[in-house]
């Protein structure tokens, strides 16, 4: 995939830390296809406070996030980050599926749909 060279020089991608094993190895792969891609500006974050925080701190954060991964909870940086047109991937399906709807439906949801596992390992 080629990406704009003005793209990966001056927007960012912020990859939120996963909480388990399997978040982190993706994390991780993000992250390097990232990097491997052309982006210079990448910010892995523990938590999406903290992003938040730094996204509405226009003193600390300086950019246009071109993506945002993770286990997104704040329900108003997800209307934000929709309102700007922030591709946003959801981890987690019950809980990316609440905030892709937050977010009008826009999203892409990364996770297993663990009640659906269950009722086939039950069937």
């Amino acid at each position: 995939m080629k990406i704009d060279g003005d793209i990966t020089e001056t927007a960012w991608i912020i990859v939120i830390a996963g909480e388990n094993e399997r978040d982190r190895r993706f994390t991780e792969g993000v992250l390097l296809e990232a990097r491997q891609l052309g982006f210079r500006r990448i910010l892995p974050v523990a938590y999406d406070f903290q992003f938040a925080e730094m996204y509405r701190d226009t003193g600390k954060f300086r950019g246009v996030p071109f993506a945002v991964l993770g286990h997104l909870r704040d329900k108003s940086l997800v209307r934000s980050l929709a309102r700007r047109g922030v591709p946003c991937v959801f981890y987690g399906h019950d809980e990316g599926m609440a905030m892709r709807g937050i977010a009008g439906g826009k999203g892409i949801v990364c996770g297993t749909d663990n009640a659906a596992i269950g009722r086939m390992a039950a069937d």
